[in-house]
């Protein structure tokens, strides 16, 4: 749920008709789903097979704020990341009570959400200092928060420590502009057995949105820029927050299915939403499996 108040009674309307949407239900073995009253008609289940090639890929999580100028330099770092490896999944969560809230009239947005403040008051990484992240929330010397100047180097150390993935993620999107239904299929594969009880995440992330963003050695009047494009923005969680059980003792060759249908906001733009789904063990928090796909190819 967006923090953002004043925007009148739309989005109240919309987050109610999400709630009304949602509910639970099975269907018979190798599958299992959650959140169905979904017109399977309208929007077919994909087909899924395990692939046991499938690449393994690492959740980069930027916890960020607008009023914090050093944290740019933590999103170019990540975008270099994102550049040089198809196999990293990028989220930035605005959270913290010290640069993401709003100081207007500069900045004026708030980016926060319910979703990312859990999060973060889960992990303590805004209270740790920003710009700060998590590589698939894994802990490093006893810690998973991670400063973005070593983000490249734990990233290339997990893939090359098993390139193949112990489970397969694979996201379906349905989208309906007239609606702004939005329906998302998602399946697990167990390329291993995995004892550890699992979760599944599913969350709405937006790339490209303008806005106010403090970033200091720019040469900038008061270090302020008023048209900084914000990428991979946490926006509201579309699983509950931490997910959804997968339970333990997935043998290799599993296949769970869940999905879920929302009501996309009015003020998020389609055009840059995408859907990131990741698996992690609830022992430790550390996730196994990331994966994301934007909602309109």
């Amino acid at each position: 749920m967006n923090l953002k108040t004043g925007k009148g009674l739309l989005p109240a309307l919309l987050l109610l008709l999400t709630a009304a949407l949602s509910s639970c239900d099975k269907v018979p073995a190798p599958y299992s789903t959650v959140a169905s009253n979904i017109d399977t008609t309208l929007y077919p289940p994909p087909s899924f097979s395990i692939d046991p090639n499938a690449p393994r890929k690492v959740l980069i999580e930027d916890y960020t704020g607008h009023t914090c100028g050093n944290c740019p330099d933590a999103a170019v770092v990540l975008k270099g990341i994102l550049a040089s490896n198809p196999n990293v999944v990028a989220l930035a969560v605005h959270a913290g009570s010290t640069f993401a809230p709003p100081q207007p009239p500069k900045y004026p947005d708030d980016w926060r959400t319910e979703v990312g403040t859990a999060f973060d008051n889960r992990f303590g990484v805004s209270s740790a200092g920003q710009p700060n992240g998590l590589i698939n929330r894994r802990s490093v010397s006893g810690s998973p928060i991670v400063f973005h100047t070593s983000w490249a180097n734990l990233v290339n150390q997990y893939l090359s420590e098993d390139p193949i993935a112990d489970v397969e993620l694979a996201v379906k999107t349905y989208f309906d502009p007239s609606t702004r239904r939005l329906v998302t299929y998602v399946h697990s594969g167990f390329v291993e057995t995995i004892s550890d009880e699992v979760n599944l995440g599913v969350y709405l992330v937006e790339d490209s949105i303008v806005g106010a963003q403090k970033w200091y050695n720019q040469g900038l009047v008061d270090d302020y820029m008023h048209d900084y494009v914000h990428m991979d923005m946490l926006r509201r969680n579309i699983s509950p927050i931490w997910g959804v059980s997968l339970g333990a003792n997935n043998a290799a060759g599993k296949i769970q299915r869940r999905e879920w249908q929302i009501v996309v906001p009015a003020e998020f733009h389609a055009e840059h939403l995408k859907v990131l789904a990741f698996v992690y063990k609830v022992s430790n928090n550390e996730v196994i499996q990331a994966t994301d796909v934007h909602i309109i190819e």
